[in-house]
């Protein structure tokens, strides 16, 4: 009955090979390599967009009379671990989900292997939750040989950032792989981490391959299962033709539209030295991919930051603008601003819904180091945005944060007002109007009047104030500057607003927005915050 089941795999794969597209662009004769990984070539293509075609109308049939055929030798063996991880297998690729689910329960083989092909079945269904509290009963299960293989970070990291991982003990790599993974959740707004589950996943498929045939007809070595774990499954190929006497060449395809989600490996070992950059495209090829089955594309998320200080605590204002041109007229936004301190820290979350593409959140949170994560959906496109930094929230002791509002001409006098109209982004056009919210602390009795000053200086806050005033850009030459008196009155929390209008010929850059505010009997309070000057597309987005 084995010696059947195996054989019927060969002959499917054998068979789905015959079926397999014949390239029109001549791709496979491209000299692109943007990784090198033993026999093969991985490179991404520039779009990152082209949907796998539909299968060929004979190769369903032939899945389903090899499922057929599965489901009779595993009804004879169950204790089979190799016909169990083929039922599996195909089972999800036919996107029989449920049926695959209860063909990983019925496995009879080591309970390491049934629990992570449940864990691979409920991947596949979306149900990461579920699949990652399966996974964790295989890892625990699992030899010991076996679980250094499938969590060794050392195949993810790019070639010059192993040396702290080949250095760490036991003990540490453990600490650093689970930072590494909370790190890379792409959405921490959502049950279960499914980049985690996806790696397992791979994991499992390249055990699969154990005395199977391979799609490619190649044979399946170390550098197969590396290519597999950095870059994902294949979901569908083309053959290329190479010319008289030439055998002819196979492209294979991952998912399109995947991203680099795992953050570099001195974010794991310093939470704190997270940033946005992390993950920015800078040029140089990602060590790996991977695209969520739930978003149709992850794209980068506009937004705006801002703390206030209330009490004891923390006040962070989440604001987001997702870019219109991708969205429908009316779009269907879900949106979160979440925290969390460390990997094993409660995810402190809120929520929010709405019809609009520009939108903001507050959160209460204790002063101190913490990850945020500002992540929106969209419903209809199942386009997600996302924009994940680490922050130590030290709300001013005498002024808030500075927050841009979209509304120009508004003059709001609390956070509750001005909360709803943030700008959601840091960049601007040259002669772009907006307004500036901030909160003044503690302002003493008998206060009636404040001196306010405004700056725009190139370069970014942490350049230091003599520095930004010694460039002395202008519109191309000095710094942007007004100064003037206006009445105030005390209390604990005072808000002020003001209107800002930017040079129409200001240079392209990134600068700082200061307000300076000298409140009688007190220090000078200067506020600073980044501002991205760029001229607008002709679609209207910057």
């Amino acid at each position: 009955m084995l010696r059947q089941a195996r054989s019927a795999q060969s002959a499917f794969e054998h068979f789905r090979y015959r079926y397999i597209p014949i390239s029109q662009s001549g791709v496979g004769s491209s000299q692109r390599c943007d990784h090198r990984v033993g026999r093969f070539c991985f490179w991404l293509d520039d779009d990152n967009e082209q949907d796998p075609p539909p299968e060929h109308r004979r190769v369903p049939p032939r899945r389903a009379e090899l499922i057929a055929s599965l489901d009779r030798a595993a009804a004879a063996l169950p204790g089979d671990g190799w016909i169990a991880g083929q039922r599996v297998r195909y089972l999800s690729e036919a996107g029989q989900m449920e049926r695959a689910v209860a063909a990983a329960r019925e496995c009879r083989a080591q309970a390491w292997w049934c629990a992570a092909l449940e864990g691979y079945a409920l991947h596949d269904s979306g149900r990461f939750a579920e699949s990652e509290a399966a996974f964790t009963r295989a890892l625990g299960a699992m030899p010991a040989a076996e679980r250094e293989e499938w969590t060794d970070l050392l195949p993810l990291l790019p070639a010059d950032a192993g040396r702290p991982w080949r250095r760490a003990n036991a003990a540490e790599r453990e600490a650093l792989a689970r930072r590494m993974w909370w790190l890379a959740d792409p959405l921490w707004s959502e049950p279960g981490n499914d980049r985690w589950t996806e790696h397992a996943t791979r994991w499992v498929f390249h055990r699969m391959q154990d005395r199977a045939r391979v799609t490619e007809g190649l044979p399946w070595r170390t550098d197969s299962g590396e290519l597999l774990v950095r870059y994902g499954r294949h979901v569908w190929w083309e053959r290329y033709i190479r010319g008289a006497g030439r055998q002819d060449g196979l492209v294979s395809y991952v998912k399109p539209r995947t991203s680099e989600f795992l953050p570099p490996l001195a974010a794991a070992m310093d939470p704190a030295r997270l940033d946005e950059r992390a993950w920015a495209d800078d040029g140089v090829p990602d060590v790996t991919r991977y695209a969520p089955a739930y978003a149709h594309r992850f794209v980068e998320l506009p937004h705006d930051l801002a703390v206030f200080r209330r009490g004891t605590e923390a006040e962070v204002v989440g604001a987001y603008a997702m870019e219109r041109d991708s969205l429908p007229r009316v779009p269907r936004i879900r949106a979160a601003l979440v925290a969390m301190a460390e990997v094993d820290a409660p995810a402190i979350v809120v929520r929010g819904t709405g019809y609009s593409p520009r939108g903001a959140l507050r959160l209460r949170l204790a002063p101190g180091a913490t990850v945020v994560s500002l992540e929106v959906r969209e419903d209809s496109t199942r386009i997600v945005g996302r924009w994940r930094q680490a922050m130590v929230l030290q709300p001013g002791e005498h002024a808030s944060d500075l927050l841009l509002l979209a509304d120009a001409q508004a003059r709001p006098a609390t956070l509750d007002e001005a909360a709803p109209l943030a700008r959601g982004s840091g960049t601007a056009a040259p002669g772009e109007t907006f307004a500036v919210y901030w909160e003044m602390y503690d302002v003493p009795p008998g206060t009636d009047s404040m001196g306010v000053a405004l700056q725009l200086v190139p370069g970014q806050p942490g350049w230091g104030r003599r520095q930004l005033e010694a460039v002395g850009l202008a519109r191309a030459g000095r710094a942007v500057s007004m100064r003037w008196n206006e009445e105030a009155q005390s209390g604990p929390i005072v808000g002020r607003s003001l209107g800002v209008r930017l040079p129409p010929d200001l240079r392209r850059g990134d600068y700082t927005l200061e307000v300076e505010v000298r409140v009688p009997g007190r220090e000078p309070v200067v506020i600073r915050r980044p501002l991205t000057v760029a001229r607008p597309r002709e679609d209207g987005r910057r």
